[in-house]
């Protein structure tokens, strides 16, 4: 029977990693508006992110009606299914 032996991680070589289909959610901690970090969107990206569960990647964000910008911290893994 086939097996996945090993995890990924370390830096990816990609400038711009994009997750197509993902959009992250959050609350402006200054006005509570509820924001939307997608990555359809031009311009949001991963710029070389680390992989692998002891990494952190940051989902950055903006608020334009009160200017607060603020980081969500996050983990990027790639699942294999066999």
């Amino acid at each position: 029977m086939a097996k996945v032996i090993g995890e990924i991680s370390g830096q990816s070589e990609d400038k711009r990693f994009k997750l197509p289909g993902i959009k992250i959610e959050d609350e402006c901690p200054e006005c509570k508006k509820i924001l939307h970090w997608d990555s359809d969107n031009e311009g949001h990206y991963l710029s070389y992110p680390i992989l692998g569960d002891k990494a952190s990647v940051d989902f950055h964000f903006y608020c334009g009606d009160c200017n607060k910008e603020w980081n969500v911290k996050g983990t990027l893994g790639i699942t294999i299914k066999l």
